[in-house]
């Protein structure tokens, strides 16, 4: 399952409380056209379906289809300049 870097969960808090509703908002990540390319937006509410990821007040959406693909991988985020950065990095999976 996708997990979220510890400096990824107050990004995605301050990006989710700009919506009308934070408490229910999250960070979605889904498909897009491009199979190597994941789309990610702020959305009022998980869509049906999707995986409801908590950690530490921050709510990330996966679309099902893509939750495979993220089995491994850790969200990391960078506020600079105004700007915020979001990478996927592979974790290690455990053999235990």
């Amino acid at each position: 399952m996708l997990t979220l870097a510890t400096n990824a969960v107050p990004i995605i808090r301050r990006l989710t409380s700009r919506a009308p509703d934070p408490d229910q908002a999250g960070l979605r990540i889904a498909g897009s056209d491009d199979p190597d390319t994941l789309s990610v937006d702020v959305s009022p509410a998980p869509a049906v379906g999707d995986i409801v990821l908590l950690h530490g007040g921050a709510r990330v959406f996966l679309d099902p289809e893509v939750s495979p693909r993220l089995e491994a991988a850790e969200l990391y985020a960078l506020a600079q300049d105004g700007q915020v950065h979001l990478a996927l990095r592979p974790v290690p999976v455990s053999s235990d």
